[in-house]
């Protein structure tokens, strides 16, 4: 029994607890509240930013730090800035150079850097990087993500967009790879090279191109005019002279004879290609999924969930042009949407499931996974995302339609918002409110701005007071003045 109730103990321990949201009762005024309403922080600091972990970051006097869920400081506030660095990771400023710290602006190590870019590998949200890309004097090292300098800076550039080592770099103009101990895998350098890609990476000299393993050996010699990047595993696309071809990881010649190709995805989907003056695509095999008789074949194409970090791309679907006119065909060569369209496209940034047509001066939609589309009715329409509801404009005014294209609320609104579970921000007259998917007010139309609206919360700009909103319409973090001079409060 005691054995049983300490695991149980331990298991309570360890569940992690919820982050805090910031509010701000006033200017300078800005606290954390839980995610039903309840004061965790007083409301004490000038600025305060998103919880991250076990922190927030809090601005007083001009300068940030940082504090824990009791309102302790973790780092008392010293600096004068804060940087959310490319390829993530965190610095502060110091002296005008980048001092680097974890999510809480602890120091992970004393030095200085002119610049730091994040190597993420591990590519899911919210995941920090696990290596920084570190400069100085115009020259770049290799710290790992925890800020031990693996390698001071020596190179004019590290390649730290990659989500792959070994890392490509440039020293003396000439190029070569970095293995994760930051030495290079060889002491071959080229005239160009790419990053690593599924294990094999393009180097070219001489005008010539073929790829090289992780431990730098050629495994396809350079024989080839242009080498593209082996986005996926099994092939990629090849250029010797005005003749492209497909090839498998060993260099054989998959398919040949290609007048022109698109670059692969990295989920494998097909690549459209040209034969002659006709485009169509194939797949990793070689075989034509859509036949080479249209006047063009371009990927619809999603990046993932996080721009700043892109997972992509990936297809979708196509877009077939023929005779003047859009269409979308899937991705084994079926169509969803005849070619008798003026324009097809989506949002890159999407989550692929939705794209538009124009007919004319009028957009539909259409659903790419149960192929149902709309008639075109509609000056514009926002298709990011499947929704209960999807925001068109009609005219000057914005409403929103059901899947079938129906008209569900009445486009009577400035600006619009995707509908997030089923409710969404709309603009009217400059102010912001919220409503459901019938088109009632879950909150009055009084707010300056509607931000990071989820299923369940959506973040609120009153008057003076920044704080939240539930779905249920219940405000946290407002201030009492600015409930009255909102009417909202008698």
């Amino acid at each position: 029994m005691i054995a049983a109730a300490a695991v149980c103990g331990i298991i309570w321990i360890s569940q992690p607890q919820q982050e805090l949201l910031s509010a701000c009762i006033a200017k300078e005024r800005c606290g954390y509240i839980d995610d039903e309403g309840k004061l965790i922080i007083e409301p004490k600091f000038e600025a305060a930013g998103d919880w991250a972990k076990d922190a927030g970051r809090v601005w007083r006097g001009g300068l940030v730090g940082s504090i824990d869920r009791n309102g302790r400081y973790i780092t008392e506030p010293r600096f004068t800035g804060l940087s959310f660095n490319a390829g993530g990771g965190y610095s502060v400023e110091v002296n005008n150079k980048q001092l680097m710290t974890d999510h809480a602006l602890r120091p992970l190590n004393s030095k200085l850097w002119d610049d730091l870019k994040g190597i993420k590998l591990d590519r899911r949200l919210r995941r920090e990087p696990e290596y920084i890309a570190v400069g100085r004097d115009g020259l770049f090292g290799l710290a790992d993500g925890k800020g031990k300098v693996i390698l001071e800076p020596k190179y004019q550039e590290i390649g730290w967009r990659t989500h792959e080592f070994p890392l490509l770099f440039k020293e003396h103009d000439l190029f070569g790879h970095l293995a994760e101990s930051g030495q290079p895998i060889s002491a071959q350098r080229w005239d160009e090279a790419g990053m690593f890609y599924n294990k094999l990476a393009s180097v070219s000299r001489a005008g010539k191109c073929g790829y090289v393993d992780r431990a730098g050996l050629v495994v396809i010699p350079p024989a080839f005019d242009e080498c593209r990047p082996f986005h996926y595993s099994e092939a990629t696309i090849v250029r010797k002279g005005n003749a492209f071809s497909l090839v498998g990881r060993n260099g054989a010649v998959i398919r040949d004879s290609l007048a022109d190709a698109g670059n692969s995805s990295e989920d494998g989907k097909p690549i459209a290609v040209r034969v002659q003056d006709k485009w169509g695509a194939i797949d990793m095999k070689g075989n034509f999924l859509i036949a080479a008789e249209f006047d063009g074949v371009e990927p619809l194409e999603v990046f993932g969930p996080e721009p700043m970090v892109p997972l992509g791309p990936k297809t979708v679907a196509f877009i077939v042009k023929l005779q003047g006119k859009h269409g979308i065909m899937d991705t084994v060569g079926k169509w969803i949407l005849p070619p008798k369209f003026d324009q097809v496209d989506n949002d890159y940034n999407g989550d692929g499931k939705l794209a538009t047509f124009r007919d004319g001066a009028l957009w539909g939609f259409v659903d790419l996974e149960t192929r149902k589309a709309t008639t075109a009715l509609w000056s514009e329409v926002k298709a990011t995302s499947r929704a209960v509801l999807l925001p068109v404009r009609d005219g000057d005014k914005w409403g929103y339609v059901d899947a079938d294209g129906n008209m569900r609320i009445s486009a009577h609104f400035d600006r619009a918002g995707d509908f997030h579970g089923d409710w969404a921000s709309v603009q009217t007259s400059e102010k912001w409110g919220l409503i459901d998917s019938k088109g009632a007010q879950v909150t009055p139309v009084v707010f300056r701005s509607v931000h990071d609206v989820t299923p369940e919360r959506a973040r609120v700009t009153l008057v003076e007071s920044r704080g939240w909103v539930t779905r249920k319409g219940r405000l946290m973090g407002i201030s009492e003045s600015d409930l009255q001079k909102a009417g909202l409060r008698n």
